[in-house]
């Protein structure tokens, strides 16, 4: 990253908070400013400060892309969570039964009453000659 060009009047910041630019002297490589919290003036090395605020702006864009990432990875982990849990649902969802036909057998078997109730109506047979 190239070299900050500070100017005269305008707010910069470092680790220590923000500051303005009150006076340059290009030759030392020195500033004056005056730090907005507090108001503490101080005399401040041009190339420093500017590697400070280059520093700066990479931990912030480093943290943001930690912070996607790990947005990224949470969305992940909750897809393969909801496939999971949909795969598990399916699993152990009960099919119903298939209905069972009725046999031949079970059809056409009467029951005690019914066998004696068929006996009784049936007419008698008749002798043979």
């Amino acid at each position: 990253m190239p070299e900050i060009e500070f100017q005269v009047g305008k707010t910069y910041s470092n680790r220590v908070g923000e500051y303005k630019v009150l006076e340059i002297d290009r030759s030392a490589g020195r500033m004056e400013v005056c730090f907005l919290e507090g108001g503490a003036h101080k005399s401040l090395d041009m190339t420093i400060q500017s590697r400070i605020c280059q520093n700066m702006v990479l931990d912030a864009r480093r943290a943001e892309n930690a912070r996607l990432d790990e947005e990224a990875s949470a969305a992940k982990a909750a897809k393969a969570t909801a496939k999971k849990t949909s795969a598990a649902k399916k699993a152990t969802t009960k099919k119903p039964a298939a209905k069972k036909t009725a046999t031949k057998k079970t059809a056409t078997k009467k029951t005690a009453t019914e066998e004696t109730a068929t006996e009784k109506t049936a007419e008698p047979a008749t002798p043979a000659v």
